[in-house]
């Protein structure tokens, strides 16, 4: 006999509906999400990261120095839109697999040359301080640069399959 508390149930992924406080959490509300973030990383200032010092009272007059880590807003950026790509790539209508194939290939492209310039012996992209060389930091400045460019096209191209998909209903902009 079977014990029906130890059957597995499937359930249908696009009728389902979790609850995340007060609304309910759908797929449209996890893309919305992703575009306010990337809206609000992209009202930020695009700087490099760096490492920073604090220092924290531990009392009896004694501090202690904390080393943290400042995010790329770059990196950022590029992370929440290849978020939102991902997110939509089964959905991708044929202008927008154009521009993905695009922007992949420019980004491939862009990385070779990198590696190529850069005196480090390496496969991948790093951190920026792997590169001590001033002609490596101009040339990793640079490819952020370039690959930020490269994440805002895939945004705005986002943005527009979207607005073909009629995703947002902006109503009164459109008038």
């Amino acid at each position: 006999m079977v014990d029906k508390n130890k059957m597995v149930e499937f359930q249908d992924a696009d009728t389902q509906v979790s609850t995340y406080g007060k609304d309910g959490l759908t797929f449209k509300a996890i893309v919305l999400h992703q575009l306010q973030k990337i809206v609000n990383l992209q009202s930020r200032e695009m700087r490099g990261g760096f490492w920073q010092t604090k220092t924290i009272p531990v009392g009896n007059g004694m501090v202690k120095a904390e080393k943290f880590y400042v995010a790329d807003a770059r990196e950022e950026y590029g992370g929440a839109v290849d978020a939102l790509h991902d997110l939509l790539i089964p959905y991708f209508d044929v202008k927008l697999k154009e521009l993905d194939k695009i922007l992949k290939s420019q980004l491939k492209i862009l990385k070779e040359d990198v590696i190529d310039a850069s005196s480090i012996d390496e496969t991948e992209v790093l951190d920026n301080e792997f590169y001590t060389d001033p002609k490596n930091k101009l040339i990793i400045a640079n490819y952020r640069f370039k690959k930020l460019n490269i994440s805002r096209r895939m945004f705005q191209g986002l943005c527009c399959f979207l607005h073909r998909k009629k995703y947002l209903e902006l109503g009164s902009i459109e008038d």
